[in-house]
């Protein structure tokens, strides 16, 4: 009867000295991975549908999401690669894929929903760095990020996708709602209105040009506020500089 993938994980894992220097102590550590990639998990999926359904107290859900993954990282090295991100079927390994992907997710699609972006220009760099940083540290402390073989190069591709949604939650959060700048306000007409449907349904305003914006341009707008303005109504746009340079915008009602 051929050795299942699962089989042979575990007989790699008891005979790995890394693992301890006894097989009880290998047998041991390995059980006390499973529970902390497990324990790991559940914290991110509850994360997730607090980012997404429930986000309050807000600073504390958002910097959960944003604290995780390092704490994920240190785990991870503190057991030499006994607990693996990327889920091999079949494997024995312990995974915290969970716990890595669904916070980044949330905090990702907190920052769409939250906050309107005014301009991009000074996102990039600390963005791109973030993504950059967080991957070398993985690929420093990580034995499962050896890329030595093209597997490796497909879960690295992985990783860095969702760092990367991890950074723009990130950054845009922390950009967004520990701004202090000063509001500057503008008052432009509403020129049109759109609904969008699909697995939901979305609302958009056109407006006449305001502040920076020299162009008629779409902004999302909350059901309740799409219904409350009609065609010839003026919108109330609070713009501010950001705490990373990065400007944004809140769309209500005068």
């Amino acid at each position: 009867m051929p050795v299942s993938q699962k089989e042979k994980d575990e007989i790699a894992i008891l005979a790995n000295p890394d693992f301890g220097a006894t097989v009880e102590d290998r047998q041991a550590r390995f059980q006390k991975a499973k529970v902390v990639a497990g324990a790991l998990n559940v914290v991110g999926m509850v994360n997730f549908f607090l980012l997404i359904f429930y986000p309050k107290p807000y600073a504390l859900v958002t910097g959960l999401s944003i604290v995780l993954p390092f704490f994920i990282v240190s785990v991870m090295h503190i057991f030499n690669g006994l607990i693996k991100i990327d889920k091999v079927k079949g494997s024995a390994y312990p995974s915290t894929v969970y716990a890595v992907v669904y916070p980044a997710i949330g905090l990702g699609f907190r920052a769409v929903f939250d906050f309107q972006i005014l301009s991009y220009d000074h996102f990039w760099l600390p963005a791109i760095c973030i993504t950059v940083g967080t991957l070398l540290i993985l690929l420093a402390t990580t034995l499962e990020l050896s890329l030595k073989r093209p597997a490796d190069w497909l879960t690295t591709l992985f990783v860095a996708a969702f760092i990367f949604v991890y950074a723009y939650g990130g950054v845009l959060n922390y950009n967004c709602f520990y701004d202090q700048s000063e509001t500057e306000t503008y008052m432009p007409e509403v020129l049109a209105k759109r609904e969008r449907s699909g697995r939901g349904t979305s609302y958009y305003l056109e407006l006449a040009p305001w502040g920076p914006r020299t162009e008629r341009k779409e902004v999302k707008a909350s059901r309740e506020l799409y219904q409350a303005l009609e065609v010839g109504d003026q919108v109330k746009i609070s713009m501010r500089q950001g705490k990373m340079d990065i400007p944004w915008f809140e769309v209500s009602t005068r």
